[in-house]
């Protein structure tokens, strides 16, 4: 990076900025010990509560959630015990927040809502006030927007009453970020403004900055470039003159964001640059891993995939340190994101279907609902056609649930184009002037534009050219309006050929002119040396900076050497010094000589891929009349068909008695466990779900496996799961419950051929939950690959968490499986399942169970007789599912200790 970009005294600041956060971070471990030390002295409960409540907000702060929800919940115990209402209302409001940092937004807004009630009955208006905008911050987060905004606006009228203006500028801004996020950008504009202006009277500097970066959004939405630019530029601008260095970045990245939007490149990675370096000052690690999927984001849309990978995977093992699963979602997602785009569908289902898995138990249905979307192309790509529309219908219901039409409307158009894909044109119509409607309605440009051009082609299919001309006409008005250039292309390719078949051939060629011409400006040769040369770019500034770095480091060890060693030493130094600076020259120049070469080299091979594409447009011209002819053996094939798929279904029924004949029977699962049920449904004839159990040295080993897939290959995975593990018990030679799954790990890796490199290898492989128990001593093992174990003691569920990584090749680097040791005592339940019961799909608004219901039904259960239990457990699936389709192969083991 060149060393304009951030001044001596910027620097100097962020020095400072740094020694403070190192200050805050020791003051904040002595404040706990000190709060610590006083604890033990309480004399009072009040006291003592009021402690652990300090020690929580100090956990708060240092980002340990866990711990400081802990302390929460001791204070609360002495609050509610001792019925001192002023203490509850506190607690109730520091838990709220607690688990709103967690992402827990239900769990969050229960605790606010409590809080709510006790600042009602006190009559405290500010307290009032303040936990109503608290809910609207999580109805927010949790995508509920009207409610949010009830919240938001009981909260201003007491502020207004109240007088408070700094509280008035926080709650429109609020309100704006509500209509921002409901695409009624209109009255976001106005709410953001009337905070700015408030704001201004006060002379609230940061305030304004985050207002003017909320405008700035609202206009990037908008694709009005400018306008975003200049009122982050003027953010910008304001933040300089502060200590907010952290903000500052963000401003960076942000305004970085706006010009990847608008195909910017260049300028887009100057300023993710300049919030990188920024941010690797203050030491934020998440803020940094952020920043670095920006990076990768420019790497991905230049095509430059393994360079992409590099950056999210990066990002992916910081967010895993922290052990933040929604962020680690978001970085799985933009992984399968590039193994998508790079044509390698299979894996990017895969990472994709883990990324939906930890979004689901985060329980953000907006990321949900991306998931879905997600999934949906992945299974359009591979032509799967059932699947991908189940994946945009569960999306689009979400959607609808929480009143976002513009991602509903997105929805609809997205199944127009599945419909479209597979010549199910008459579907496709109905579902395009569904979206265009909706889009139309709520104001949304681009996407009308977009719905306008789906819809026209279909009519020009049916030959109803002269409607999908007006249709296309409004989509040229506005991709001009929008500056889209390539919607416009893509437009004026549709006019050109409406036109054409309304035999009117002068207007035609006309609009195919227009088409070229954009084309071939997009295609040109100067616009790929932009983009080589931009890539070039960010390696050398990415080595300057490093340089810079290493040349403090060289100039801290001169001054030292001047005071040691006399002026011929200190000669000689920068004589070597001199020469090692020659010598990097040089290199440089034979590396920029090498990259020039190389963009030579990929000139050619564009120029070269331009002639075959125009090659393959004229083949497809010869494939159509082919298609006909493969119709008439199409239709002769599908009887033969028929036929083998009877044949096919009666060797799979043949199979599923194999299978279930493998399976432990009845007589020696019950010399394995005492009272146990299991309920196992497979989703088509046969089960890729398996459970296997043997008696070992007087210990009992009982497991729970999910195999890659459904039917047949999941059944083939499952016989040799149930094959591996039994040659490794048979032969006695595990330690421990993890070592059993490291043994099993490393077998299914050689069975499968499966090597270091994850790219190459077969991502075939195993979830498991494995439990060794010992009933003599009562004492339990517990390991999981990807799958937890439930413990239900005394009404209270407590989860243990497997490893987050599976029976074969892992996509990070592999760690041996935890052993986790416990304790039992008598009545304890244990429950050990696959992922199918609480993926199923069902209740009245069709959506997925999610593991929170999951775990509801089975408190409610766990005290009932362990006959009962199977039964009801069946039932509750049952009523759950309904008429919809069972998704997943379903295995629950429910063991009583006795």
């Amino acid at each position: 990076m060149k060393s304009k970009t951030i001044s001596l005294m910027q620097l100097a600041k962020c020095l400072i900025l740094l020694f403070s956060l190192h200050l805050f971070q020791v003051a904040n471990a002595q404040d706990i010990k000190q709060l610590e030390s006083k604890l033990k002295k309480a004399k009072t409960k009040p006291e003592e509560a009021s402690l652990l409540n300090g020690i929580g907000l100090k956990y708060r702060e240092a980002g340990k959630l866990d711990e400081a929800i802990d302390f929460h919940y001791k204070a609360l115990d002495i609050f509610e015990s001792l019925a001192e209402q002023e203490g509850q209302a506190e607690t109730y409001n520091y838990l709220g927040t607690a688990f709103w940092r967690k992402n827990d937004y239900e769990q969050a807004i229960q605790y606010y809502t409590l809080a709510l009630q006790i600042r009602e009955q006190q009559g405290k208006r500010d307290d009032k006030a303040r936990i109503l905008n608290n809910l609207g911050l999580a109805s927010q987060s949790l995508g509920d927007y009207n409610t949010s905004l009830e919240y938001y606006y009981r909260a201003l009228g007491v502020w207004y009453q109240e007088d408070s203006k700094s509280e008035i500028a926080t709650t429109l801004n609020h309100i704006g970020n509500v209509y921002l996020n409901r695409n009624t950008p209109d009255s976001a504009e106005i709410y953001y403004k009337k905070a700015l202006i408030m704001r201004e009277s006060m002379t609230d500097t940061l305030g304004i900055a985050s207002t003017l970066n909320n405008l700035a959004t609202l206009y990037k939405n908008q694709n009005n470039f400018t306008k975003a630019v200049n009122f982050l530029e003027q953010s910008i601008a304001l933040l300089k003159e502060t200590n907010q260095f952290d903000q500052l970045a963000s401003n960076y990245n942000n305004l970085g964001g706006v010009y990847w939007q608008n195909k910017e490149y260049k300028k887009a990675l100057e300023n993710y640059l300049q919030a990188l370096e920024m941010r690797e000052q203050t030491g934020d690690k998440k803020v940094i891993a952020s920043t670095m999927n920006n990076i990768g984001l420019i790497y991905k849309d230049l095509g430059n995939y393994e360079k992409a990978l590099e950056y999210y995977e990066l990002s992916l093992k910081e967010y895993q340190q922290m052990g933040d699963r929604f962020l680690e979602a978001d970085a799985l997602n933009f992984i399968g994101g590039v193994y998508w785009q790079s044509g390698d569908y299979r894996k990017a289902l895969e990472v994709y279907r883990r990324s939906f898995s930890m979004r689901d138990q985060v329980g953000d249905p907006k990321y949900v609902a991306r998931s879905h979307t997600n999934l949906a192309l992945v299974y359009r790509s591979l032509g799967e056609r059932d699947s991908a529309l189940m994946e945009y219908q569960k999306g689009l219901t979400i959607y609808k649930e929480l009143g976002d039409q513009k991602n509903a409307a997105s929805m609809l158009n997205n199944i127009g184009t599945l419909h479209k894909v597979f010549k199910e044109d008459d579907l496709a119509v109905q579902y395009f002037k569904m979206a265009l409607e909706m889009r139309t309605e709520i104001n949304d440009r681009s996407g009308v534009a977009n719905s306008s051009l789906n819809l026209g082609s279909i009519y020009v299919g049916k030959n109803k050219h002269s409607e999908a001309i007006v249709l296309f006409n409004n989509a040229l008005i506005i991709s001009r309006e929008l500056k889209f250039q390539d919607l416009e292309k893509d437009v004026l390719y549709a006019l050109a050929k409406a036109h054409a078949g309304k035999k009117e051939f002068e207007l035609a060629y006309s609009y195919f002119e227009e088409y070229s011409k954009i084309k071939d400006k997009m295609m040109s040769g100067e616009s790929i040396k932009k983009i080589a040369d931009m890539q070039i770019r960010y390696e050398s500034e990415k080595k300057e900076r490093e340089l810079q770095k290493t040349n403090i480091q060289l100039v801290q060890q001169k001054d030292k050497n001047k005071r040691q060693r006399n002026l011929i030493f200190t000669g000689v130094s920068i004589l070597i010094l001199i020469s090692i600076f020659s010598l990097l020259i040089v290199q440089q120049n034979k590396r920029v000589t090498h990259a020039n070469e190389l963009l030579a080299l990929k000139n050619q091979e564009i120029i070269q891929q331009k002639e075959e594409i125009s090659a393959q447009r004229d083949a497809i011209e010869d494939q159509k009349n082919e298609i006909t002819k493969q119709r008439d053996i199409a239709e002769r094939q599908r009887d033969q068909i028929t036929e083998q798929k009877q044949k096919i279904t009666d060797s799979i029924e043949y199979a599923s008695r194999i299978q279930a004949a493998v399976l432990p029977p009845e007589s020696l699962i019950n010399q394995v466990l005492n009272k146990y049920f299991i309920m196992f449904r497979p989703r088509d004839i046969v089960s890729g779900d398996f459970y296997w159990m043997r008696k070992v040295n007087n210990k009992s080993v009982v497991t729970v496996v999910d195999c890659t897939g459904h039917g047949v290959p999941g059944a083939f995975m499952s016989m040799l799961g149930t094959s591996l593990l039994t040659e490794i018990i048979d032969k006695g030679n595990f330690t421990d419950a993890a070592d059993i799954l490291n043994k099993l790990r490393e077998k299914v890796k050689y069975a499968l051929h499966q090597t270091a490199d994850y790219i190459e290898s077969t991502t075939d492989g195993m979830d498991c939950a494995l439990c060794i128990i010992d009933y003599d001593n009562n004492k339990l093992q517990f390991a999981g690959a990807n799958n937890p174990l439930y413990l239900i003691r005394n009404d209270e569920l407590i989860e243990y968490d497997g490893d987050r990584m599976p029976i074969g090749v892992h996509l990070l680097v592999e760690d041996n499986f935890t052993n986790h040791s416990i304790d039992l005592i008598k009545n304890d339940m244990l429950y050990i399942f696959s992922d199918g019961f609480y993926d199923q799909f069902g209740g009245d608004k069709g959506r997925k169970m999610f593991t929170r219901n999951f775990k509801q039904i089975l408190v409610d259960i766990h005290a009932m007789d362990i006959e009962i239990q199977h039964k009801e457990i069946e039932a509750r699936f049952d009523q759950w599912k309904g008429s919809t389709r069972q998704i997943d192969d379903v295995l629950v083991v429910g063991i009583q200790i006795t």
